[in-house]
């Protein structure tokens, strides 16, 4: 009886758990492909551009000169006393990619 009441109670610690797990993943995933990332920076700079003017080219490199590969595209945008800024970054080695894209408000 003691064995059958533990069994369901690691079951059902088990199940909970992993439920947890499952919450802790983002809802968008981790597999947005280099095409999504070019995609959504368009769509978000032509936002601003429409709403703020062309906004000016502040950073645009590659750096491959160690294993990780970095790119790192950025725009800004001034809007009365607040600068406005958009960047997209990406760090690969082999395999392991990271991309992320922010916007950043600045008061001056």
């Amino acid at each position: 009886m003691r064995a059958i009441l533990f069994s369901s109670f690691a079951l059902f610690l088990a199940i909970c758990s992993a439920r947890a797990a499952e919450e802790l993943l983002p809802p968008f995933g981790f597999h947005r492909t280099i095409e999504w990332y070019n995609q959504r920076m368009g769509e978000i700079r032509r936002y601003f551009d429409a709403k703020f003017g062309t906004g000016k080219l502040v950073s645009r490199s590659r750096d491959s000169d160690t294993e990780v590969i970095q790119t790192l595209v950025g725009y800004q945008w001034m809007v009365g006393a607040t600068m406005l800024e958009l960047f997209y970054f990406s760090a690969q080695h082999d395999d392991l990619v990271f991309r992320t894209i922010s916007v950043d408000y600045k008061a001056l």
